[in-house]
């Protein structure tokens, strides 16, 4: 039904900008959909800019010691009190691993409890181990945290050089949409905790679950096919890597 924008912007990105109406904003606004590649943009009605970054399976449980999708049983909230875990599972089933909202809730209580650095580094006393969420079951390794460091560099690197190249500063973006299922699961005051969302915007959050299908029921309901011509003739992408800023950018977000 609808066109994509560039080889790295799909369709499903036209479907979600077509639904939460960035096309159609006075004020600019974010758009960032949460996954293996992420998808972002930032604009308004006048023009948008739109890119991808690489991020990894971290998100999405890949790659992670005791990840897991976000089904049914996966861990999705950790706090951490007085030294003690508590976890919360997906539909509150039997935990069967951590998915990534898990993770992020996770990396933002361990920063709060100081047990790692700003570089990331676990202290001596989860150094070898781990923290462990459900002893002999599940575990955040120092393995976990460079996974989500990388990821996190990747999205906040787009992000940062997407808006200077639109002309924007943070504290100028009126709304971030948050699409996907992942970041439908996400604690957002954990998420700008743990470096994942900008602390200017964490108040200014929009959660969209899944874009795609919201964007879809707006056009089914209204077509425009000009409408749409019109948004993605006045979208242009921004290559990440041929940006000479997104090495360092990268590697100043890799830390906290």
């Amino acid at each position: 039904l609808l066109a994509g924008i560039s080889a790295f912007v799909g369709a499903d990105i036209t479907a979600g900008l077509w639904g939460c109406g960035m096309n159609r904003n006075e004020k600019p606004h974010l758009f960032l959909d949460l996954g293996t590649n992420a998808e972002m943009a930032v604009g308004n009605k006048e023009r948008m800019l739109v890119s991808s970054a690489a991020a990894g399976p971290a998100f999405e449980g890949g790659q992670l010691s005791c990840g897991t999708g976000s089904i049914p049983g996966a861990v999705r909230d950790v706090r951490i009190q007085y030294g003690l875990v508590r976890y919360e599972p997906i539909g509150r089933k039997p935990p069967v691993g951590i998915c990534g909202s898990g993770l992020v809730s996770a990396i933002s209580e361990m920063r709060k409890s100081r047990m790692m650095d700003n570089t990331g580094r676990l202290s001596p006393r989860y150094a070898s181990g781990g923290l462990e969420i459900i002893p002999g079951k599940i575990v955040i390794t120092q393995a976990d945290i460079r996974e989500y460091q990388k990821a996190r560099a990747a999205i906040r690197a787009g992000l940062e050089i997407l808006v200077e190249n639109a002309g924007y500063r943070m504290e100028e973006i009126e709304a971030l949409e948050l699409a996907g299922g992942f970041g439908s699961q996400l604690d957002i005051a954990k998420a700008a905790g743990a470096g994942l969302i900008p602390e200017k915007l964490a108040e200014r959050v929009h959660i969209l679950g899944n874009a795609v299908i919201a964007g879809l029921c707006v056009y089914i309901q209204r077509p425009d096919q000009e409408g749409i011509r019109r948004m993605i003739q006045h979208t242009r992408e921004i290559s990440l890597a041929k940006q000479p800023k997104f090495t360092k950018t990268f590697l100043d977000f890799s830390c906290f």
